[in-house]
């Protein structure tokens, strides 16, 4: 995994791969957390929780489907990005960073 001060010194393709890797850790770190979330006896954390998940599922859906890749699953299988990397040309695509 890129750290974020790696990230920063990339530019380009290079960059985006590295930004898609870690918005896909940390949907994937969200997901693990609100599962645990809901199950706390406390109802208004339990429910946070709920919402939170959903919002997170919905955006790494969105994610995938802009990606091109809708074969990983959401309990954090996978990474969403691996096609649209594997797929995306060589050439910048960063709009100048």
């Amino acid at each position: 995994m890129v750290s974020a001060v790696e990230a920063r010194e990339r530019t380009g393709a290079d960059f985006d791969s590295a930004y898609m890797e870690r918005i896909d850790l940390n949907h994937r770190y969200a997901i693990k957390l609100c599962k645990r979330g809901q199950a706390i006896k406390i109802p208004e954390i339990s429910a946070f929780a709920s919402r939170v998940l959903a919002m997170t599922e919905a955006r790494v859906k969105l994610s995938r489907q802009l990606s091109g890749d809708g074969n990983s699953g959401l309990d954090g299988s996978g990474s969403p990005h691996s096609r649209a990397r594997a797929n995306a040309p060589a050439s910048g695509g960063s709009g100048g960073r």
